[in-house]
């Protein structure tokens, strides 16, 4: 899973960084970090992110507008805003943020809202491992746009073209 860290304050980024840390050892996981000082860095690069735990008040492009941005890129993003400021809840809830959590940062809730949001996207981005002739090809299930059957094999059309597996429609259906 690819994880942004994008706050204006090292120290606060830091934290956020130990707190992962602890997090991956704890579940054997681990995550692609970015770690970013400014959200002005979407101006230039397109990169998608899985979870964004984000500032809000920051120099340049706010917390809000980069994670409409992060949204506009990636939709089943889960962003987690982490602030000093309550005044933003109702714009963080617009946009429809994952979690809104408070500075200073709370352990326990960081973690229990990370579990939460590692979850989430398990839940939404579901990966099957389809053999097509020669090889085999992971697709997330939610780029599956239709099944077909197709010369003597299935034709599994996705957001990313067409692949042909060996395996009768009904077993796509039980992937």
């Amino acid at each position: 899973m690819k994880l942004l860290i994008c706050d204006d304050s090292q120290i606060n980024i830091d934290l956020v960084l130990f707190l992962v840390d602890i997090f991956e050892k704890k579940y054997n996981i681990e995550f692609e970090k970015d770690t970013r000082l400014s959200g002005d860095f979407i101006l230039t690069e397109k990169n998608s992110y899985d979870i964004a735990i984000v500032d809000v008040e920051m120099p340049g492009i706010s917390g809000i507008e980069l994670s409409q941005r992060l949204k506009a890129i990636n939709p089943k993003i889960c962003i987690m805003i982490l602030t000093a400021f309550d005044n933003y809840l109702d714009y963080a809830m617009k946009i429809q943020v994952f979690r809104y959590l408070s500075k200073p940062i709370d352990r326990n809730r960081f973690m229990r809202n990370l579990e939460e949001a590692v979850e989430e996207y398990n839940k939404t981005n579901k990966k099957l491992t389809l053999k097509s002739s020669d090889s085999f090809v992971v697709v997330n299930t939610n780029d599956i746009l239709y099944l077909e059957r197709k010369d003597g094999a299935t034709s599994v059309v996705t957001t990313n073209g067409e692949i042909l597996v060996k395996e009768k429609l009904d077993e796509c259906k039980e992937l």
